[in-house]
């Protein structure tokens, strides 16, 4: 090649590629966006850890809490915040309203640079919601969902929609939520140092399974159901509008919702307005005032009564709504805010047969009291005898759990450590935890 076919050869361009930003973490979609069933950002968290093949408590430690570290006030909020607690306690506050959700939010957009996690928490709705009586404290879950997931090969994770309070049923299977692992009988929380959606997070057993499938289903011709049924709808109408919420609803949107209910329905007489939805008037008041806004309890039944969507009161403008009233579904699911009259023979009748019933599992105090809308300590003053059975029968229900479990660790790790010894493999900790279903309970 000469000196002239050297020149016709054009120049390289030896200026720096601009290459687009990466995000520090390797970002799956959340699970469910945009619909009724749309993820919990508790849940998208654990889900993110696995897909680093860590514990959530590494990826919280390692990327998360540095980062919130440096967005808090020093040492002041460190305690304070949930993410830090490493058992899982307040783990909740992180799916639902104020500071705590905005904060983790903002963490995990800068860290996975994805604009869609918004609509895993109810931040959007701080000032529309109130924090009490909103969500549960600790987990609860649909093991026929899970199942059904898992021979489908998805994802299994924890709808936003099972973490209110209000919701008990799966109306897709007729089926109650459960609140403690089949294996050991332990709540969970939200969101701990070795969650996993779909197992518990203490004994890493799976949250279904024959034991729990075999329940029976509920009638949905009942009113309980009729009733779980249309929350599951608003609340998920709701869920599945999150995403999309570019201007966070004030708080005068509710007083507002509620004076143009009053003068439609009413012709603006508070009192009036009270008596036909069985409130005090005061408690009318202070909504129409600004005073105070709804528990969500509250604000689903003055929906349901007004015939409203949740999320068109929350996110609509007050002229736009059309209330139009209609009778209570049941005393029994629809109760008065009034205090009545509790039925201390009923209730006594009731805790007796839970105390002796055959059932199995057998509930513990805390679902006996669910179920009849009491408090445990109001409970206990009416029949502390029966309560103490239940709580005890439960007890004793959870000792043999741990018993079985036991007794299945020890064969399993004399198993192991004879075909150890038949391989003239030393029997230390390590070769034997290679070997185990769940080396988890091994440490």
């Amino acid at each position: 090649m000469n000196e002239a076919q050297l020149l016709e050869l054009p120049q390289w361009d030896l200026a720096a590629e601009q290459l687009p930003r990466r995000s520090v973490l390797y970002a799956p979609a959340p699970a469910g966006m945009r619909t009724a069933m749309g993820g919990s950002l508790t849940s998208y968290l654990a889900c993110l850890a696995a897909a680093h093949c860590v514990y959530p408590g590494v990826l919280l430690r390692e990327m998360v809490l540095p980062m919130l570290e440096e967005a808090e006030a020093q040492g002041s909020e460190r305690e304070l915040h949930p993410l830090w607690r490493r058992d899982g306690s307040l783990s909740h506050l992180v799916n639902v309203t104020g500071s705590r959700a905005q904060a983790a939010l903002q963490v995990l957009e800068t860290l996975t640079m994805r604009t869609d996690l918004s609509g895993l928490s109810l931040a959007a709705l701080t000032e529309v919601l109130s924090l009490r009586g909103l969500t549960r404290n600790r987990l609860a879950w649909c093991p026929l969902c899970y199942k059904e997931w898992q021979t489908n090969a998805q994802v299994l994770y924890d709808p936003l929609l099972w973490k209110f309070r209000e919701i008990s049923l799966c109306v897709c299977h007729g089926v109650r939520l459960q609140t403690t692992c089949p294996n050991c009988a332990r709540s969970q929380p939200h969101l701990a140092w070795r969650s996993r959606p779909g197992y518990c997070t203490f004994c890493a057993w799976p949250l279904f399974g024959e034991q729990i499938e075999r329940q029976k289903p509920i009638d949905p011709e009942t009113t309980a159901f009729i009733w779980q049924q249309w929350i599951t709808e608003t609340l998920g109408t709701l869920v599945a509008r999150l995403p999309s919420i570019q201007d966070y609803p004030r708080r005068e949107r509710i007083r507002l919702a509620v004076n143009h209910a009053v003068e439609g329905l009413a012709d603006g007489n508070i009192a009036a307005f009270a008596r036909i939805l069985d409130l005090s008037r005061n408690t009318v008041e202070n909504w129409c005032q600004g005073k105070r806004i709804p528990e969500l309890d509250m604000l689903l039944r003055l929906c349901y009564r007004l015939n409203l969507p949740l999320s068109e009161v929350l996110l609509q403008e007050a002229e736009v709504l059309q209330p139009c009233l209609q009778d209570s579904i049941s005393e029994t699911c629809f109760q008065p805010r009034r205090r009545t009259a509790i039925d201390k023979e009923q209730i006594v009748h009731l805790l007796e047969e839970a105390a002796g019933g055959a059932e199995y599992p057998p509930p513990s105090l805390q679902e006996v009291s669910q179920q009849l809308g009491y408090q445990p300590t109001t409970l206990y003053k009416i029949n502390r005898v029966a309560c103490h059975a239940i709580a005890e029968r439960f007890t004793a229900y959870r000792r043999e759990l741990r018993d079985r479990r036991l007794q299945g660790y020890r064969e399993e790790i004399r198993r192991i450590a004879l075909y150890l010894q038949a391989e003239q493999v030393a029997l230390t900790q390590r070769h034997i935890a290679r070997y185990l279903a769940a080396a988890s309970y091994f440490t």
